[in-house]
């Protein structure tokens, strides 16, 4: 297991751990407006979100291991508080645990104020 102290690279999959005392993908990881990434496999131990993806394009978060490691561990998100938009995110066969404080939302979409009421292509 290993800190959060800085940028990774555009693709991690599989490592040991990586324990973050607040929002593990935001600040730490610098996934904030991330591009084009791949976050596999991976055991994040956090004290904030496990991921906070605002603006992200073409990400995929999936076979994760999310365990909140104090009291005021809080839900995960993708927005765009920044501006901007966020798209091709894809999201899933995660394991979300142990969310108590903040929001407790284990997943939210929030936006700076925009709605998408286009049809959907295909799922």
């Amino acid at each position: 297991m290993f800190p959060t102290t800085g940028a990774c690279g555009a693709h991690m999959r599989g490592s040991s751990g990586i324990y973050s005392p607040n929002i593990s993908g935001w600040v730490y990881q610098n996934w904030q407006a991330a591009r084009f990434g791949v976050v596999q496999r991976n055991a994040i131990y956090n004290g904030g979100s496990c991921h906070w993806f605002d603006q992200a394009k073409q990400i995929i978060f999936e076979d994760n291991t999310c365990i909140g490691n104090n009291p005021m561990t809080m839900g995960n998100n993708i927005d765009t508080y920044g501006g901007g938009y966020a798209q091709h995110v894809y999201i899933g066969s995660n394991d979300i645990s142990q969310v108590w404080g903040n929001d407790r939302e284990v997943m939210t979409y929030d936006n700076a104020g925009t709605t998408y009421f286009g049809p959907v292509a295909s799922v």
